[in-house]
């Protein structure tokens, strides 16, 4: 390729980097539920990286413009808000397997996402880490944002099997991470979430039980050497979707609101259609968040048939979400673990959601029973006049 041709080729590179970044993202009506939006487009893919990034951008080094460290997917976001802007911490995988954590940006929350310059540099806590993934951050009102996430680490006396130990690091800027001492714990290959707001003094975490079919709590003194060997299972008053749930999962840091905690977990759940991730949502008591208040039926949110189609595989992976001081509700996930998209809601209609809609059926019976007292109700409404 001559110099002309690299040239001109670069500058094409740059222009439809530039165009996918400043691409106005839609809201899709079709299909609204009165719960949340959902967007046409996915606000971070492979493609939303720099070039730089997977470029040599030096014509004697790089003659043909080739892609020396190419991106496959971005994945699980973890999201912040700090001055008013949106931010994620995003899993970035490179064509080599190897995942990184990298800083994305944006004014509204839902589009216009731009890569900082570097990604994440994590510190390492010993030699024989050969991964990192799913990083969950925290605003905890300690003053610092902790990042909680799954590292790999080779463990040559097991003939190099790979085992997963939980990483802690802290930062105030996203710029300067510190990394703290690994979570000592006797739940294996288990993620945390930490919760935002000290709980009798103690930290608070959320993992899963050894069952790995319900969220326990388990409470520490100090964050900087965190030990966590027994949990509490939180109270679950109904457990009618217990029975096809496989993995639950704490997805995100809650929301505080004046009713209450709202949380959203993301389960693998079984059913007449197969195995697929969805998020339920649901809410915890103010002074007593292990205690929930209210868990409406079904998921609060699954692949549309549009997303099960263009992916193929019927995952969604719930990773951050914001609130914003407009009470306006951003949330952060991804679709069989490739590029990142976003749903926006409002406090107000999380928690109507939550507290109006009917608690979940143990039985198809029941379901009928609940479904028929609702036909019921709207049918005199039609005969009234009342709608129409």
């Amino acid at each position: 390729m001559d110099k002309k041709e690299a040239k001109k080729r670069l500058a094409k590179l740059f222009k439809e980097y530039e165009f996918l970044i400043n691409q106005p993202n839609k809201i899709v009506k079709k299909n609204y539920n009165g719960i949340y939006y959902k967007y046409k487009y996915p606000i971070l893919t492979a493609d939303h990286t720099p070039v730089y990034w997977r470029f040599d951008l030096n014509p004697k080094k790089n003659p043909f413009l080739m892609e020396r460290l190419g991106i496959s997917r971005t994945s699980n976001p973890s999201a912040a808000l700090l001055n008013d802007k949106y931010f994620l911490v995003v899993q970035v995988e490179g064509y080599d397997g190897k995942s990184f954590f990298s800083v994305a940006e944006s004014p509204n929350g839902f589009e216009k996402w731009r890569f900082w310059d570097y990604p994440v540099t994590i510190p390492v806590n010993n030699i024989s880490e050969t991964n990192v993934s799913d990083i969950r951050l925290t605003q905890h009102e300690d003053g610092w944002i902790y990042g909680l996430f799954s590292a790999e680490r080779i463990d040559k006396e097991k003939d190099s099997n790979v085992d997963l130990i939980s990483g802690i690091v802290r930062t105030k800027d996203l710029k300067n991470w510190e990394r703290l001492s690994d979570i000592e714990t006797s739940i294996p290959q288990n993620k945390f979430v930490l919760h935002p707001e000290f709980i009798e003094g103690k930290y608070a975490f959320y993992s899963q039980s050894k069952e790995k079919q319900e969220i326990i709590w388990s409470f520490v003194d100090s964050i900087e050497n965190t030990k966590i060997i027994e949990g509490e299972e939180m109270v679950n008053e109904n457990n009618s979707y217990s029975t096809n749930v496989l993995i639950k999962e704490q997805g995100t840091a809650p929301i505080k609101t004046k009713k209450g905690w709202l949380h959203l977990i993301y389960a693998t759940v079984k059913d007449v259609s197969g195995v697929k991730n969805v998020i339920y949502i649901y809410l915890t008591a103010l002074e007593s968040p292990t205690k929930v208040i209210a868990k409406p039926s079904g998921y609060f949110m699954m692949p549309g048939y549009e997303e099960q189609i263009e992916h193929e595989l019927k995952g969604l992976f719930v990773g951050g979400w914001i609130k914003n001081n407009n009470d306006e509700v951003f949330i952060y996930y991804t679709i069989s673990g490739n590029n990142v998209y976003v749903a926006t809601s409002t406090i107000e209609q999380l928690l109507d959601y939550v507290l109006n809609t009917p608690e979940g059926a143990s039985t198809s019976s029941e379901s009928i029973q609940k479904r028929n007292e609702l036909i019921s109700k709207n049918l005199e409404l039609i005969r009234k006049k009342i709608i129409n």
